[in-house]
């Protein structure tokens, strides 16, 4: 995860370069990782209702690849055809325009 304060990529709930706390940082993201684990569960177990539920609230924590996935499946166990078309396509469409990192560790022209 990213610290809010210098920007550093972290694996621990103290970043390693400010020592900045991350601490509620690190509970709300397992928060979503067990949300969509329990939307995984209830698409696995043909419940579409129940992943759309936990899949939305991952979503209102942080969105994502994985949470549009997530999104769309549970639009097909419902049958819902024209969601899961739209949710392919806001996918479809967020890659495109994606902001491109720059490698500032590259030979400079």
């Amino acid at each position: 995860m990213r610290c809010p304060v210098c920007r550093a990529e972290n694996t621990e709930s103290t970043c390693r370069r400010c020592r900045a706390d991350l601490s509620l940082l690190v509970t709300v993201e397992r928060e979503r990782e067990r949300l969509l684990a329990v939307a995984s569960l209830a698409i696995a177990s043909g419940d579409g209702q129940e992943a759309l539920v936990h899949a939305k609230a991952a979503q209102g924590i942080r969105g994502g690849e994985d949470v549009d996935r997530l999104l769309g499946l549970s639009h097909l166990v419902c049958r819902d055809f024209s969601a899961a078309q739209t949710t392919y396509k806001n996918m479809q469409i967020r890659k495109k325009v994606a902001p491109q990192t720059i490698d500032r560790a590259g030979p400079h022209p």
